[in-house]
């Protein structure tokens, strides 16, 4: 009966995530000027980074947070995901039950699709055909190919081509575009145990080090 239970609450889990592009309003603004958390995700993680010396520049590869150094960095990146318009308990329930590294991955995702966007380019899933700046479904509008390889999309692990924003394109995630990102660290965490946050890889590829 145990096993019977836990298979639903997997499958109900599942359903959520696999239906990552969302049908809400992609013109939701976020609630609050959220441009300060963002900076702030980025010092902390820089400072944090620096705080280990010569030894870290020299062999960065083996650079982890402590867990006073995750819970300081997620609840930056709590605030940062509730400034979309997003609650606690939709944050909890999208990614499959809130941790520091889920939100943290979560933040770090958010800081380069819009960094992205400032130059320009549109993160689109290949798998899915979805945005990642707007949450939509992407089936009409031409898309460029990449051979770059994105920060965010490396970290996460999802297939990403870009696409050329137009003028008048909104280079603020919306609500929608949020939680396809955060459905997106949900799957990636889903059955793994003992998975390490890519703190320096991320780090590296963004030239924060």
């Amino acid at each position: 009966m145990k096993k019977i239970i836990l298979f639903i609450n997997v499958f109900l889990v599942l359903g959520v995530i696999l239906s990552s592009c969302n049908n809400e309003s992609s013109v939701v603004e976020p609630i609050v000027d959220n441009s300060a958390l963002k900076v702030d995700i980025k010092d902390k993680t820089i400072a944090m980074y620096n705080s280990r010396g010569s030894n870290s520049l020299r062999s960065g590869s083996n650079f982890s947070l402590t867990a006073a150094e995750k819970r300081q960095l997620a609840q930056t990146s709590l605030n940062l995901l509730k400034s979309y318009g997003l609650t606690e308990a939709e944050i909890n329930v999208e990614l499959g039950g809130i941790t520091d590294d889920k939100l943290i991955e979560t933040a770090f995702s958010i800081i380069d699709v819009e960094e992205q966007a400032d130059k320009g380019i549109e993160l689109i899933d290949s798998q899915d055909n979805c945005s990642l700046l707007t949450g939509e479904l992407v089936l009409e509008r031409p898309v460029l190919r990449s051979q770059v390889f994105d920060c965010a999309m490396q970290v996460l692990g999802v297939h990403a081509v870009y696409e050329l924003i137009t003028g008048g394109i909104n280079r603020i995630m919306t609500k929608a575009a949020v939680k396809t990102l955060i459905r997106k660290v949900a799957m990636k965490y889903m059955g793994v145990v003992g998975y390490a946050l890519a703190v320096y890889e991320f780090g590296d590829c963004m030239d924060w080090w």
